[in-house]
């Protein structure tokens, strides 16, 4: 079987767990913002959009009017979109070359007995 549908099944569900994440993230940020406080640094929202959370920053953008007006911040943010996305493409793309074996050579990689037993 072609590990393909794993793969994209395992990087839509880590993506809506981290647009959940995301989307508390960006509230707490505009919360900060209206109150002065500490505020979670644009790298962090960056990083945690670029990791698969993106849609969820993309919602919580539109639903809070946060982050919405700074040219630069709006510039990165698409950039990380469009490198997230290519990220997974080229994982897809090595699960589909890989075929069957990829299990196999991740466990190899990742020193035996973590997707099959040592024997």
């Amino acid at each position: 079987m072609s590990p393909v549908p794993i793969v994209l099944a395992a990087a839509l569900l880590f993506s809506f767990v981290l647009s959940i994440a995301c989307f508390a993230m960006y509230a707490v940020d505009k919360t900060a913002a209206r109150n002065g406080s500490w505020r979670i640094p644009e790298r962090t929202l960056l990083t945690v959009g670029y990791l698969g959370g993106w849609p969820g920053a993309l919602i919580a953008q539109r639903a809070l009017r946060h982050k919405t007006r700074k040219q630069p911040f709006r510039n990165r943010f698409a950039a990380t979109i469009i490198a997230s996305v290519a990220t997974l493409v080229l994982l897809l793309v090595l699960a589909a070359v890989a075929g069957p074996d990829l299990w196999r050579q991740l466990d190899s990689l990742l020193g035996g007995g973590v997707f099959y037993k040592r024997s």
